[in-house]
């Protein structure tokens, strides 16, 4: 029975996703940093999912838009799109991590600017 087993291993056919709602997709977005009319907006030109231009929320002008680098953010493409990239996962939630295109970076408190690492 055990040689069996060996020579002729049971097929496992994996279980079908059944909530694909708590599905992730995470891609590194290059952003730029703007001034926005009430708050930073952080700029992504080209989304690596369907290759259009988001926006997102960088803080208050007061604030360190900076603090945002490195957190993962939802890509805001549309329903098109998502069923473009993925037809059999419709409703699967397309992430990116802000990540700088800018060599310097802007210190919001004071308007100066100052080399990355300073």
């Amino acid at each position: 029975m055990a040689t069996n087993l060996l020579n002729n291993p049971p097929q496992v056919t994996p279980a079908p996703i059944t909530n694909t709602s708590l599905d992730r997709t995470t891609m590194f977005a290059p952003c730029i940093l703007d001034r926005g009319r009430f708050s930073w907006v952080w700029i992504v030109p080209t989304c690596p999912y369907c290759n259009k231009s988001h926006d997102h929320y960088g803080g208050p002008l007061d604030g360190d838009p900076y603090l945002y680098v490195g957190r993962m953010f939802a890509a805001r493409c549309d329903s098109t799109d998502r069923r473009r990239l993925a037809p059999e996962f419709p409703s699967l939630n397309l992430w990116y991590v802000l990540e700088p295109i800018q060599s310097k970076e802007r210190a919001p408190e004071t308007g100066s600017t100052r080399a990355v690492g300073d």
